[in-house]
């Protein structure tokens, strides 16, 4: 007699969605043998790149098929042969390289993305990077001499390398990359998660509206207006001194590489200033807020115009865009963007007319309509424009409440994060060793900062 099949239902079908988040934090490599190590991948990534891409044309010239398993198969084939210098790093590193030639390819094809065809990546100038898997990742922690607790991470065939931070771990670790600016080396762990969906409602007082600019960075609805650190106009005197000691030395000489490392340090602090005034000011709108409009402006068009290219770049308007929308999820948060064509500095928020006769240089809103005659500081009326206009894209609802679904982060871990260390506790050094199990936060403490 045959078995009755089993009603099964439809949501239990449905696909998980999975987020994906990133940890990046410096590492200190334990001696010169593995900062060569760590070069020699950077220069692996780098070449495998420019012979897969030199293949992968080739190819296409003689109409045969390109796939990633083919180029990673044709360059496992002869490399031992024709590049003998490739076996000393793991062969993780060209694998990924190709990896991401068959991506940019792939978006460059695609016909709803905007990218460029994949350019050779020449020495010197290229991103020095390289990405190895999760699954093979192992790590520990360790205690100093001094009692305080550090995390160690194994890298394959380079070594135990430490990390100045420890690593916190929301979910299954797919890949790290490895990565140098100037003399620091950075570890980013992308991880992913399964998000828990909830519902809050929003009321208007945890609303608000973000007006950017040039003056004032960042002005908000409630009339809060936050300025940038200006980090390249703070260092560009040092940074063109820096640069003609550069350019005065000899190509290929130790003096002029001593000058681009200082350059590249005083780049790196730059950056560092103007991240770290952005993650500062993002996070703390996001912990404050529940619902954030910001106007969705044309970055790449606007450092095209050359008059404003420096200040915009100083400024970093895309980054913190950016931020919002990639914390977003973190913090259980809903960040609506509004259309750059929307009238947010000419538009009376009290009568509705448009003041067509604005310019950049008028600091004060003034109505062109007879009848209404607002005034008002003009950045924060563009703000109050931008914070009516986001709520009013939110679902209706009777009263203030508004009910929104928001993403945010488990405070337990959703899968395993890699393998364990398989050292035994009396082989290791510096204190004891723990596996790759991180301790799950207490609900209470992880929900003041969702």
């Amino acid at each position: 007699m045959a078995k009755k099949a089993k009603k099964t239902d439809l949501a239990e079908k449905a696909p998980t969605k999975f987020a994906n988040i990133a940890f990046k934090t410096a590492f200190i490599p334990a001696s010169n043998e593995q900062r060569q190590k760590l070069e020699q991948g950077f220069g692996t990534a780098r070449f495998a790149f420019n012979w897969a891409l030199s293949t992968w044309e080739a190819n296409r010239a003689s109409d045969q098929k390109n796939s990633f398993m083919g180029l990673r198969n044709t360059l496992n084939s002869i490399k031992r042969e024709q590049f003998p210098w490739m076996t000393e790093v793991p062969k993780d590193i060209p694998a990924e390289a190709i990896r991401d030639l068959s991506t940019a390819f792939k978006n460059f094809f695609d016909k709803g993305t905007k990218a460029k065809y994949p350019k050779r990546k020449k020495k010197g100038k290229a991103k020095f990077s390289f990405r190895l898997p999760g699954d093979r990742l192992r790590y520990r922690e360790a205690i100093r001499d001094d009692g305080t607790a550090v995390t160690e991470v194994y890298l394959s065939t380079i070594g135990w390398v430490q990390l100045r931070e420890p690593l916190i771990a929301v979910g299954r670790i797919i890949y790290v990359t490895v990565s140098r600016r100037a003399d620091q080396y950075f570890a980013s762990f992308c991880m992913e998660y399964e998000p828990i969906k909830r519902t809050r409602r929003v009321t208007k007082p945890m609303s608000v509206g973000i007006d950017l600019g040039l003056v004032h960075t960042l002005t908000l609805s409630s009339g809060v207006k936050i300025e940038s650190p200006r980090s390249l106009s703070r260092f560009a005197t040092q940074l063109a001194k820096a640069n003609r000691l550069l350019h005065r030395k000899v190509k290929g000489s130790n003096n002029r590489r001593r000058a681009a490392r200082n350059v590249a340090r005083l780049h790196r602090r730059i950056a560092n200033i103007r991240r770290d005034f952005t993650e500062k000011a993002t996070t703390n709108l996001l912990r404050a807020y529940d619902v954030i409009g910001v106007e969705d402006l044309n970055v790449a068009g606007l450092l095209k115009s050359g008059r404003f290219s420096k200040s915009l770049s100083d400024s970093a308007l895309g980054g913190i865009t950016a931020a919002l929308h990639r914390k977003a999820t973190k913090y259980g948060c809903l960040v609506t963007e509004i259309d750059r064509f929307f009238p947010s500095s000419k538009k009376c928020r009290k009568c509705q007319v448009k003041n067509h006769d604005l310019t950049l240089a008028d600091r004060m809103f003034h109505c062109s309509s007879p009848t209404c005659d607002h005034k008002e500081d003009r950045d924060i009326h563009a703000a109050k424009n931008i914070h009516h206009e986001a709520l009013s894209q939110l679902p209706r609802a009777t009263g203030e409440a508004t009910p929104v679904e928001i993403w945010s982060i488990p405070t337990e871990l959703s899968g395993p994060v890699g393998k364990p260390s398989r050292r035994s506790r009396k082989r290791m050094p510096r204190g004891a060793v723990t596996s790759n199990t991180v301790q799950r936060q207490n609900p209470s403490e992880s929900a003041q900062h969702v």
